[in-house]
């Protein structure tokens, strides 16, 4: 028993170790040059278009991880919803020129 947890212990802190030295390029869904419509923004232009109500953050996770803990004022859509794409195409329309933030 006490190996199975040590062992558990260093498989997680090399999770960890590994996942902190990621670069953007590791990730397919993060490299600009793919998608060169899509706009990054930094932490803080989204901060300051949130507050200035010029950017939308969407919260994609589901209803219970949102209930349990979420940013205040953010947008709720369950990605995991079947209406999602419909949801979002109203909330996009409605909240027209916005940015939107998703997470």
């Amino acid at each position: 028993m006490k190996t199975n947890i040590v062992s558990i212990f260093f498989v997680l802190v090399a999770l960890v170790i590994a996942s902190s030295h990621a670069r953007a390029t590791d990730f397919p869904g993060r490299q600009e040059s793919k998608y060169k419509d899509l706009k990054t923004l930094d932490i803080e232009e989204l901060y300051n278009d949130f507050l200035e109500h010029r950017a939308l953050i969407v919260d994609v996770r589901s209803t219970l991880e949102f209930e349990t803990i979420h940013i205040k004022d953010a947008q709720h859509l369950s990605i995991s919803d079947g209406s999602f794409v419909d949801k979002l195409k109203t909330l996009s329309t409605k909240e027209q020129g916005k940015k939107i933030a998703f997470y």
